[in-house]
């Protein structure tokens, strides 16, 4: 007797079957530790200025868009994101995952 026959001729069994091989998947997937996958933090930078009582469109104009020219020469930027709000800034700097963030000696 092949397996497709038996299949149809027994659904029941197909599904009991097909429903013990998810809850046991489930089972060993809440168990078993993951090991393959690294626990890897993308090195970011954050730059906060602040400046009393502009408007945001001032703060954008005058600090933020010249702070992101100045830092957008930096070795190793991937993503360079900014906000800025009621007199002040920040922008967000986020690097590869091998740049080293140590200062250099000098």
């Amino acid at each position: 007797m092949n397996i497709i026959s038996m299949a149809i001729k027994r659904p029941m069994a197909v599904v009991a079957g097909v429903l013990m091989i998810v809850v046991l998947g489930l089972a060993a997937m809440r168990t078993i530790p993951i090991q393959l996958t690294p626990d890897v933090a993308r090195p970011v930078l954050a730059v906060y200025t602040y400046w009393r009582g502009v408007a945001p469109v001032e703060v954008e104009r005058e600090i933020t868009n010249k702070i992101e020219q100045e830092l957008a020469g930096i070795e190793g930027l991937e993503l360079i994101s900014s906000q800025s709000q009621l007199g002040r800034s920040r922008i967000v700097l986020e690097f590869n995952v091998e740049q080293n963030m140590e200062r250099p000696e000098a």
